[in-house]
């Protein structure tokens, strides 16, 4: 069905990226996408390649600092917490995080500098560890199997981070999670009316705290019936404007025009993604010495120097 597929993806955004994420996916998972903040390029001005000390700079500035001049940890440092990394080699190097503190000195107080350095590490051994526990483990396929993930994954973040730093940067998505769960438990329940469905839904909504709230996509059973349709369409070979037509029906042009420009933009970006992943994996079967240096430079063939931030994060996120 798809309501355990949205529950899937729900929880799955939680601990690792899935195919169809694009970039500010990766960047953001749902904490506010951290990519906005990073310059555009404009018609007039030729774009500047960002390198050595400006990549630290750049992403040093996607932090911010508390009304005391210390370092605010939210659900947007996670997004800034994930380019700081896609800004280092994997695994770092310690010139690359010496240039990095350097970063972090030139754009915040001392002691805000210091807080952040030791957030970036920890962020990085958490990310390590959960890459490591991703590798070892199939992906989940029912509800049991998700809860148990969603509670070995909240150990391990509490593992890393002290309560209220773990709680700042997932606590919104882990209640979302726990949300989405809830939520495929009462649509895969064959005793419930869709009546009773629909108010049990409405019940747990109003019962998410409002940081997650914020976050929620408006999730119904209508376009869980919506989901149903298209994949059925697809299956069948149907055109896109026969699955743009069900879209609108449940969504309204506006919405179901927003949402297929998504996924056509989400399905260039993975596109040229797989163009690199295949030349990497290439490269990679050459042993090449300086393999960090090629791989960047097909990084740069691929994407633009505006987005080169993100590539990095979405192949690590990727392919740790």
């Amino acid at each position: 069905m798809a309501g355990a597929a949205l529950a899937a993806l729900a929880v799955g955004a939680v601990f690792w990226p899935r195919a169809e994420d694009g970039p500010e996916q990766v960047l953001a998972q749902g904490a506010g996408a951290a990519t906005q903040t990073l310059p555009a390029a404009t018609p007039s001005a030729k774009p500047r390649a960002i390198t050595g000390n400006d990549a630290f700079d750049q992403a040093a500035r996607l932090l911010e600092l508390g009304v005391a001049g210390d370092l605010s940890v939210d659900a947007n440092t996670r997004g800034a917490l994930d380019v700081l990394l896609a800004s280092l080699g994997n695994p770092p190097t310690a010139a690359e995080l010496q240039g990095l503190e350097e970063a972090l000195r030139r754009a915040m107080p001392g002691e805000a500098a210091t807080q952040a350095m030791a957030l970036v590490r920890r962020y990085a051994g958490y990310t390590s560890a959960a890459a490591a526990d991703s590798a070892a483990q199939q992906a989940p396929t029912t509800l049991d199997e998700l809860k148990t993930l969603l509670d070995k994954t909240i150990a391990l973040r509490r593992k890393h981070f002290d309560a209220a730093t773990a709680q700042a940067l997932f606590g919104a998505e882990e209640a979302l999670s726990r949300h989405a769960l809830a939520v495929q438990a009462i649509e895969a329940d064959p005793q419930l009316s869709y009546a009773e469905k629909t108010a049990r839904i409405k019940t747990l909504r109003e019962q998410l705290p409002p940081e997650a709230a914020s976050q929620e996509a408006p999730e119904t059973l209508a376009t869980s019936e919506m989901a149903d349709k298209i994949n059925a369409l697809r299956q069948q070979g149907a055109t896109a404007a026969q699955i743009e037509q069900v879209r609108q029906r449940y969504l309204g042009t506006d919405a179901a025009q927003s949402l297929g420009e998504m996924e056509a933009e989400r399905a260039r970006w993975e596109s040229r993604y797989q163009a690199f992943l295949q030349q990497k994996k290439a490269l990679g079967a050459t042993g090449a010495s300086d393999m960090n240096a090629q791989v960047e430079a097909l990084l740069r063939q691929h994407y633009s120097d505006e987005e080169l931030l993100a590539a990095r994060a979405y192949d690590r996120a990727r392919h740790p």
